[in-house]
């Protein structure tokens, strides 16, 4: 049996999905055992110390560059707003509200009130960013060394899926700079890349945050890993074997 691992952020964890993330739909379609060691707010440097637990594996997708680059206000603007909106994604729009209709409409306020005290901090004093480009680079070749150095057969480094700059302004150039990286990582190590600026519709396929694929967005992305390692798998199957 084939084992895959998975390294990412709360979108490849699969934030809405309901437990149908991408990385859940391609081990089901390879029959594979998935290793999770993505989760909310999880950076390329957290992954760091995670991967001991990719020892053994066959496939290993690697999604990280978003929670980078993403605009965000600075510590100290985030001062001037309550104690529980300091904490890490706390400032960003919901990306669902809850079925309870009192609560929900709770829920849609403070959301609306959050977001948009965020992008006037932002526009007021700027923005900063939760990793730089240069540290990035290094992490993120350091993880592929890793895998390729275990005997990791496939790596596939997953790119940006994109966002609306209504509720995170300034964002797009920061991460096509990091989107940048990711591609030259691949080229230079020799790995796989999928292209995922296009490949979720806006907004059909995310969630209210516009921000976080839904599940018609996971099946998207899980279908063009699946067509990008079958293809791979099938390559390395027709290859000639070398005899002595």
């Amino acid at each position: 049996m084939l084992t895959l691992v998975a390294f990412g952020d709360s979108i490849a964890n699969g934030l809405g999905a309901r437990g149908r993330s991408y990385p859940v739909l391609l081990a089901e379609h390879l029959g594979a055992r998935l290793v999770d060691l993505t989760g909310s707010a999880v950076q390329i440097s957290n992954a760091l110390d995670r991967r001991e637990g990719a020892e053994g594996v066959d496939i290993a997708i690697i999604a990280f560059g978003i929670t980078e680059a993403m605009i965000r206000p600075t510590s100290r603007t985030l001062r001037l707003l309550p104690r529980r909106w300091r904490r890490a994604g706390w400032t960003d729009p919901r990306p669902y509200y809850s079925g309870r209709r009192w609560k929900r409409a709770i829920q849609i306020v403070e959301s609306g009130i959050r977001w948009r005290i965020k992008v006037m901090l932002i526009r007021l004093t700027g923005g900063t960013r939760w990793g730089s480009p240069e540290a990035y680079e290094r992490d993120l070749t350091e993880l592929v060394d890793y895998l390729q150095a275990i005997g990791t057969s496939i790596i596939v480094i997953v790119g940006y899926f994109g966002h609306d700059d209504r509720f995170f302004p300034g964002s797009k150039a920061s991460c096509d700079e990091f989107l940048a990286i990711n591609k030259g990582v691949t080229q230079a190590k020799g790995i796989l890349f999928l292209d995922g600026e296009c490949l979720c519709h806006r907004w059909d396929d995310f969630l209210l945050d516009h921000f976080h694929p839904s599940q018609s967005g996971h099946r998207r992305i899980a279908d063009r890993l699946i067509a990008l390692l079958d293809t791979k798998l099938s390559s390395d199957m027709d290859s000639p074997t070398e005899t002595a």
